[in-house]
């Protein structure tokens, strides 16, 4: 019942995001502190696909109440929404989910494949130094989503041995029209000067990686 109505809550106010802002991560901060009596809800700017015109924005509901606060967690609401017509947004795919003490859950609207047809976010989560890429793909031709975590299948592959894992991280840079994620992998203060290390296709589907190209 209390899922439903934060639910609802988030529906009450999925209309677009600010026109001005260009922020296309948000996140609830640290799981942590007193009760919250109405949830925190942030959305991102607003995405659009040049070739069919769709628009479509991330959500992210945080929240902590009193139930959350005995089991020592806090609770977050996923949502990507796609506009159908008419400035009405409607949700394509969302995920709940409990998040630890410490712990920061977030938002980043990567976008849609340059044909319109996918659509990508990431639902992350991070603690102390290290992130969890947490990709939901909308397939917007087949009517199909798909969730994967890419956990550290791009580290354990990559061929930088020397790297200091305390200063490696990813981010997620776009779609392709195949639905593959593009992934930069970095390293800041390690050999590479300005931190690339690499550049790898994450799918979705699969959980496959493969490295694409290295900066020269």
């Amino acid at each position: 019942m209390r899922t439903l109505l934060f639910f609802m809550m988030l529906v009450f106010i999925n209309g677009p995001a600010l026109s001005a802002q260009k922020k296309f991560s948000v996140d609830g901060g640290e799981c942590g502190g007193d009760v919250t009596v109405q949830p925190d809800i942030q959305k991102t700017a607003i995405s659009r696909n040049a070739v069919t015109g769709r628009r479509a924005y991330g959500v992210l509901g945080h929240r902590r109440t009193e139930e959350d606060v005995r089991a020592k967690r806090c609770s977050v609401v996923y949502r990507l929404m796609m506009e159908e017509g008419q400035g009405k947004f409607s949700q394509m795919t969302g995920l709940d989910w409990h998040t630890e003490e410490g712990e920061i859950a977030g938002v980043d609207l990567i976008g849609f494949s340059s044909d319109g047809t996918k659509l990508v976010a990431d639902f992350w989560l991070a603690e102390g130094d290290g992130t969890e890429h947490r990709v939901k793909l909308v397939d917007l031709k087949e009517g199909k989503s798909s969730f994967r975590s890419i956990n550290d299948e791009i580290y354990k592959h990559s061929t930088e041995k020397l790297v200091d894992s305390e200063n490696y991280y990813e981010t997620l840079e776009s779609v392709r029209d195949d639905g593959q994620v593009v992934v930069i992998a970095h390293a800041d203060g390690g050999r590479k000067p300005d931190g690339f290390l690499s550049k790898w296709l994450f799918d979705p589907k699969t959980g496959r990686v493969m490295r694409i190209a290295e900066k020269r």
